[in-house]
């Protein structure tokens, strides 16, 4: 094989890829429809967005003043789509290398016979490829049939020894070089970390893709799924209490936007809803430390929602129906804000009811 690699282990690499990409797939399969609903929406609304001057101004007014939710939204991104995209791109792409290399130095596709062929048929077709691809019958373009009639020298040797092509068809190695194919002392091409990256003429799709997943998207998997064992639950119900109160700050603030046009992306929009995500999930693992104290987030959460859908509603209100509209808003925050008051509560209801460890 070219590059002294295993394909074998290759292919053991795509079949154990393929595992993670059929699982990523289905994921994806499964949420089909809201995938769909997601893409036709961004169809519809970029390109009037692009035309839209007020939209640029609102991203780079919320995007740095909103640090904290700007890396939540990022973290979500990569963490549920964005790693597992990078994964499947990545992992086509080698797979194809793979699938290019095998057939280059396949040696029955080099001859031209299939895997059932007799010894007779093998030689017969092995004496007509040299007789055609010998440089001396290729006068004038010796150097450009050279490399194809070593291939095909090489091929035969193999497909004309018992055993050397058996050890293909079984395992699909190659000897690593010439002398190998003669009897002598030799093994198979060891498979390096360069050989994954390389195979099939390698590519900077492959190499992107390993070496970001590596460095980058292991550790952050590793991190986001692993961090909370670090804590004790006192810890733990510290930190939700801090993260919920920055949520509840910055969707507080963020509702003083007006919401665009239906018609037009909205980062406010955006990144309310990713908010309100971080809080659920904040709120789920609270209530498995303090159930009772959860509630409260659980009560603010429903408001926060309710606020959401007002909010959204502002811009399609009617002069004679602002004063209601307004009035409504105002009630609404001030349940908020009553709600927001008791977060910090959690932790002192669990410390007191013998909750904590």
């Amino acid at each position: 094989m070219a590059g002294g690699t295993e394909l074998a282990v290759h292919y053991l690499l795509v079949a154990i890829g393929l595992t993670f990409f059929s699982l990523f797939a289905y994921g994806f399969a499964k949420n089909s429809q809201d995938v769909m609903a997601l893409f036709k929406a961004l169809a519809l609304r970029v390109p009037p967005t692009i035309g839209n001057p007020l939209a640029y101004a609102r991203v780079t007014l919320v995007v740095p003043l909103y640090t904290t939710l700007s890396l939540r939204t990022m973290k979500r991104f990569w963490i549920n789509y964005g790693f597992k995209i990078v994964f499947m791109i990545g992992f086509s792409a080698y797979t194809w290398n793979v699938w290019s290399e095998s057939l280059s130095d396949d040696p029955f596709t080099i001859i031209g016979v299939s895997t059932s062929a007799t010894p007779q048929q093998v030689r017969k077709a092995c004496r007509s490829g040299s007789r055609d691809l010998h440089p001396d019958k290729n006068p004038g373009r010796e150097e450009e049939i050279r490399p194809l009639f070593e291939k095909h020298t090489r091929a035969c040797k193999v497909l004309n020894d018992a055993k050397l092509r058996e050890k293909y068809v079984k395992w699909g190695t190659l000897p690593r070089s010439d002398k190998d194919t003669g009897g002598a002392e030799g093994g198979d091409a060891s498979f390096t970390g360069s050989s994954l990256l390389s195979v099939g003429g390698g590519g900077f799709v492959v190499s992107t893709s390993f070496f970001f997943l590596v460095f980058v998207g292991l550790p952050s998997i590793i991190a986001y799924y692993c961090v909370d064992f670090l804590y004790d639950d006192e810890a733990q119900l510290a930190k939700i209490v801090a993260d919920c109160t920055s949520l509840n700050s910055d969707m507080n603030n963020l509702y003083t936007y007006g919401h665009f046009n239906s018609m037009f992306l909205d980062i406010a929009e955006l990144y309310l809803l990713v908010a309100q995500a971080e809080f659920a999930e904040a709120k789920n693992i609270a209530t498995t430390l303090n159930p009772r104290g959860a509630k409260s987030l659980d009560s603010l959460l429903n408001h926060h929602m309710a606020r959401f859908s007002m909010w959204k509603d502002g811009n399609s209100i009617k002069k004679e129906e602002q004063a209601n509209y307004d009035a409504k808003c105002a009630k609404v925050d001030a349940a908020i804000k009553a709600s927001g008051e008791s977060i910090a509560n959690i932790a002192k209801r669990a410390k007191g009811s013998g909750k904590m460890k």
